[in-house]
C-alpha cells in the first residue's frame, strides 16, 4: 500500500521517511537488520516484521 502524501509527510516528520539503501547480495540477516536500524533508529524498538520493497 502506497502512503498518501499526507501520510508520507507524517512519516518524514517522525524520522521514518523514505531512504535509499544499497546492500550487497551476501548480507546476513543480522547485517541487514543492523543496516535498517542504523538508517531508521526509531525502528530499533519495533517488534514484528518489516515490509520491504526492492527497487531495481
Amino acid at each position: 500500500m502506497t502512503p498518501s502524501s499526507t501520510e508520507e509527510l507524517e512519516l518524514m516528520q517522525a524520522g521514518l521517511g523514505k531512504r535509499n539503501l544499497s546492500m550487497p547480495d551476501d548480507l546476513t540477516h543480522s547485517e541487514v537488520s543492523n543496516l535498517f536500524c542504523d538508517a531508521y533508529p526509531k525502528m530499533k524498538a519495533a517488534s514484528g516484521g518489516w515490509l520491504l520493497y526492492k527497487a531495481s
